[in-house]
Parts: C-alpha cells; sequence; structure tokens
C-alpha cells in the first residue's frame, strides 16, 4: 500500500508534512525536544484545506498547497510501502 504525505495542523500553529497523526506528534516532539501526546494536543489533517492561507515565519503569506514542503514535487511524490 502506497501513502502520500499529509500536511497536519498539531497545535495552534504549527503544521507537520506526516502519513499520520501519530508521526505528525512525533516529528514535532522531536524537532521542539516535547514529549506531547495525542490526548494533549488537537490534532487536524488539513488535506482538504490546501487554498489556506499561511503566514511564514520569515514574513509573507502563502496558501498552504504553495508551501515549498508540500508544494515541492520532491517531496509531494514521496511514497513509502507498508509490509
Amino acid at each position: 500500500m502506497t501513502e502520500q504525505l499529509r500536511p497536519f495542523e498539531v497545535g495552534d500553529y504549527d503544521i507537520v508534512a506526516a502519513y499520520s497523526k501519530e508521526q505528525a506528534l512525533t516529528l514535532l516532539n522531536e524537532y521542539c525536544g516535547d514529549k506531547f501526546t495525542l490526548e494533549d494536543m488537537d490534532i487536524t489533517d488539513l488535506s482538504d484545506q490546501l487554498d489556506r492561507t499561511i503566514h511564514l515565519e520569515e514574513g509573507g503569506t502563502e496558501t498552504l498547497g504553495e508551501c515549498s514542503l508540500l508544494y515541492n514535487k520532491k517531496y509531494t511524490k514521496v511514497t513509502t510501502e507498508k509490509k
């Protein structure tokens, strides 16, 4: 089975590209050095909101679909085989 990366909003401000809610939380925890659990955080799949405007930390705005990590073909075509 092949999966695609999806954008997940973790908490109020962070958006993470991952294959599942669990992976999104793990990635954010590793990046921030936190130990939040699924019960601690509200995690929302944003796959159907690619036209949502995102305010970039470095200034300016893009839609979620335009954000470089999700828009870049190098990343959007990443798939994984589940065994």
